[in-house]
């Protein structure tokens, strides 16, 4: 009998007032049925119907609980209406990276870039958070894009050749998310602003009209697609960089440099409308420092399996991988924080410092912290990152690149062959043991064995093959070709495994 958004239910009111009752001593018959029970609980009724009438009417004054109309009347008194028309949506399958077993969260708002076919590519946003849960492989979440300011929702479509052939990733990585799958191309659906994300633009409405404040820029520049990150540094910032006069600003800008050539004007206006008066300000060029290198871990206990080693290793790298993601522009790395972690995870029992190296910009220097200027980002390296290996267990991560002498196939053909090719490569890496060789002429055999690949088989050569090998000794990655490097002796004791994404096709015709 509560009614909707009551704070006091309707069975907590009719209980304080019959204790009222049993207190006074005047009233003694409250059992159910009596009248002096009757006009307690019609009394309580009205009681929980104004408790909940007073309780609306509050929400209905706050951008943060005001729901529907009453949004809407609100945020017209900062000038602002609920958007409302036509959208792009799309469907994407997120798959768990195995080296992660915990829930993986993606937040609402998070971008993905689609880079399409045609050229070019589209920003998505995340609709809903949504999670991985534990146990499960994969999620399909969805995403929409609204028209470009200066074109219309076609630039943003993801057609069936993108489905295909294109690619969509997070501008952000998110920890636990291997990649990102097309299930269908994008729709085109009538769409209304929701009240998450016109509570969002008020709340951004409001920050500006401070003016100056850094939130205030920070909000405005935010609500550019393509950013999704931003360093102001000003006269009295005493970080790295050249100095500047009171009355200066330098703005960093975490986004991809095209991206921001493409927007130069939209940002301008942003900052422009943003900053305070006498405030002159500039763009910084926001540069990424990669990070690289390798861990060497000693374990509480011997793993009693490779499965169990291994896990213990992506336990390590995820940690590494978590930490980075994590930091913002002109953020570094503090190397007991890191420290911290890595002995938090399970079956850790020490990390050989002395053995353990950073790869920063090309030098390998001893671990530690990692600094960056004001307008820089800390990344990990594309060739392996930092790899994480056990005490007397060395870690080879296999990736392969295979090139078809073919045109381009059909989705289904495509997705054969991937998988025969995935499946192939893992039975050739089974093989493998300590003191074996790792080579192209045995990945080639295998492919070609009797339990090798029948898709685009007769389109396959030797010189088609490149291995990647990501060695944890060296923190560096090696590639394996016919043409150069082929073999690597694989040393004993040895852990191999595959990447979270361990097979790259191309159809080249005429190669």
């Amino acid at each position: 009998m509560t009614p909707a958004g009551a704070r006091r239910s309707y069975q907590q009111i009719v209980e304080a007032m019959l204790e009222d009752l049993r207190a006074g001593g005047v009233l003694t018959d409250v059992a159910p049925g009596s009248v002096a029970r009757t006009l307690v609980e019609a009394t309580a009724r009205e009681f929980a119907e104004l408790h909940a009438r007073m309780q609306a009417v509050y929400d209905a004054g706050f951008i943060d609980t005001a729901e529907g109309a009453s949004l809407d009347q609100l945020v017209a008194m900062l000038g602002l209406e609920r958007l409302s028309g036509d959208a792009a949506t799309l469907e994407l399958r997120a798959r768990r990276d195995s080296r992660i077993s915990a829930r993986v969260i993606v937040p609402r708002g998070a971008q993905v870039a689609v880079e399409l076919v045609r050229g070019g590519r589209a920003i998505y946003r995340v609709s809903d958070s949504f999670e991985i849960a534990e146990g499960e492989a994969a999620r399909v979440l969805t995403l929409q894009a609204a028209a470009p300011v200066d074109g219309d929702l076609d630039d943003v479509a993801v057609t069936a050749d993108d489905v295909a052939g294109g690619q969509a990733r997070f501008l952000r990585p998110i920890a636990g998310v291997a990649g990102l799958e097309f299930t269908a191309p994008s729709v085109t659906l009538a769409a209304r602003e929701s009240d998450a994300a016109l509570r969002e633009r008020a709340r951004m409405a409001i920050a500006a009209a401070g003016g100056g404040t850094e939130k205030a820029l920070t909000e405005a520049l935010l609500a550019i697609d393509e950013i999704h990150g931003v360093k102001l540094r000003d006269a009295g910032d005493s970080s790295d960089g050249p100095p500047l006069r009171p009355g200066e600003l330098e703005i960093a800008l975490d986004a991809d440099p095209a991206d921001v050539e493409r927007n130069l004007d939209r940002i301008r206006a942003a900052i422009e409308g943003a900053k305070g008066p006498g405030i002159v300000a500039r763009l910084a060029r926001t540069g990424r420092k990669a990070l690289g290198g390798r861990l060497l871990i000693r374990p509480a206990g011997p793993p009693a399996t490779a499965e169990e080693a291994l896990a213990l290793v992506s336990a390590c790298e995820a940690v590494v991988a978590e930490t980075v993601a994590g930091l913002a522009i002109g953020e570094g790395l503090v190397w007991n924080r890191l420290l911290t972690r890595l002995m938090g995870v399970d079956g850790v029992a020490d990390v050989l410092v002395g053995a353990s190296r950073f790869r920063v910009g090309g030098d390998e220097v001893p671990v530690g912290d990692v600094s960056v200027t004001a307008s820089e980002r800390l990344v990990l390296s594309r060739e392996g990152g930092v790899a994480v290996a056990l005490e007397d267990k060395p870690v080879l991560t296999l990736a392969l690149i295979l090139r078809f002498d073919a045109g381009t196939p059909a989705e289904d053909e495509a997705t054969r062959a991937r998988a025969e090719v995935t499946a192939a490569l893992g039975r050739y890496v089974e093989t493998l043991k300590g003191g074996a060789v790792l080579g192209i002429g045995g990945l080639y055999d295998a492919l070609r064995g009797e339990d090798g690949i029948t898709a685009f088989a007769d389109a396959l050569s030797r010189d088609g093959l490149t291995l990647l090998v990501v060695d944890s000794r060296e923190g560096t990655e090696l590639s394996l070709r016919d043409a150069g490097t082929e073999d690597l002796d694989i040393p004993d004791g040895a852990l191999l495994r595959l990447r979270p994404e361990p097979v790259t096709l191309r159809w080249e015709e005429g190669t």
